[in-house]
């Protein structure tokens, strides 16, 4: 599932970091909830990367849109880990910093 990104044409105006996009970008996301004309879209940098995501994204809900199990991972939120247990309560915001790191075995 791609997250929408700022070249949509229809944005409103910067606040804080954050943009208006149509729903239409969101569309095909299943965890959208209530039918909105517009959403509030924040910008947050994942593992050095900007990345735009709706406003009130957990952590938990940005693994699962990036595809990743986070029982293999640790999460680090603006220098400060995150524990399994928390992802789902933790929200991110504009301007958050979030290292992703996956367990490599071996020996």
């Amino acid at each position: 599932m791609a997250l929408a990104d700022s070249s949509t044409g229809c944005t409103g105006g910067p606040a804080d970091r954050t943009e208006t996009h149509c729903r239409e970008d969101w569309e095909d996301r299943e965890d959208r909830g209530p039918e909105t004309d517009f959403m509030e879209i924040m910008q947050i940098q994942v593992n050095g990367r900007e990345r735009d995501v709706p406003a009130g994204t957990s952590v938990a809900t940005l693994l699962r849109d990036l595809g990743l199990d986070g029982r293999t991972l640790v999460v680090e939120l603006n220098r400060r880990i995150v524990r399994p247990p928390e992802t789902e309560s933790v929200q991110l915001e504009a301007g958050d910093h979030v290292e992703l790191v996956h367990f490599v075995g071996g020996g």
